[in-house]
């Protein structure tokens, strides 16, 4: 196997669990003399890097093989230097991670019967599975739209000619703002703070939903908290029901 220049470390980027490196091919070093050849790594502060040699070479720069190697998705960003053992030779390396946000909630969506107006209660766990902490904040928005409406709009202002006058564009957003359902406001009640990397907490909120909503029909929204999309579905009651809860 050729040797590796002196001094030049095998780098490697990204997220924990999918850094990927860059190693040049030359001499008796070729994709298929690495393939399943097992790559031992050792980094600062006696973190070990899991996996074998995943060579991959690309059609359009064949004197590389691109390499795949997975840290715990704990390990915190930052620089890392350390020694990989190939082909029975030490290696210098150098593993740059970066930030990872992966946040999981359960269950991952709601679907809830509300009143406009009134708070409907929510718990939910949350557990932060990446490598950076997730500061949870206690007031959040988002928007939600009537089922369907998003689709209707455009149906409307790009299948109907308009009317005279009337620009496409201003039918589309007043048909989006018809089945707007408005912001929800979503207040974080328990569990309001920073969530480190691997812990696991339980928030108990309330959302409030705008009286603009209208009764006997289904809103759909998302919040978004970094990487995590939680949906929500809110049903409203039948315009009788609701007269008699406003009583």
């Amino acid at each position: 196997m050729a040797k590796k220049r002196d001094g030049e470390p095998l780098r490697f980027h990204g997220t924990p669990h999918r850094l990927v490196g860059r190693l040049p091919l030359q001499g008796s070093l070729t994709g298929e003399a690495l393939a399943g050849f097992p790559l031992k790594i050792r980094l600062g502060g006696g973190l070990a890097a899991a996996g074998l040699l995943a060579p991959r070479i690309r059609a359009a720069d064949p004197s590389a093989a691109i390499l795949k190697l997975r840290l715990p998705r704990s390990t915190p960003p930052g620089t890392y230097e350390g020694a990989a053992e190939l082909g029975g030779q030490s290696v210098p390396v150098v593993a740059d991670v970066q930030p990872l946000h992966r946040l999981r909630a359960t269950p991952s969506s709601a679907s809830l019967h509300v009143t406009p107006g009134k708070p409907a209660p929510l718990e939910i766990g949350l557990a932060n599975l990446g490598n950076v902490p997730t500061d949870i904040q206690a007031r959040h928005t988002f928007c939600v739209f009537e089922g369907s409406g998003i689709d209707r709009a455009f149906y409307v202002a790009l299948a109907e000619d308009p009317p005279k006058g009337e620009r496409r564009i201003d039918r589309l957003m007043d048909e989006l703002a018809t089945h707007h359902g408005g912001l929800v406001r979503l207040d974080v009640v328990d569990g309001v703070g920073p969530l480190s990397p691997g812990e696991q907490r339980v928030l108990r909120i309330e959302l409030r939903f705008s009286e603009r909503m209208r009764p006997g029909r289904t809103y759909a929204g998302t919040w978004v908290l970094e990487n995590l999309l939680f949906a929500v579905r809110a049903e409203t009651a039948p315009e009788k029901d609701a007269r008699k809860e406003a009583r």
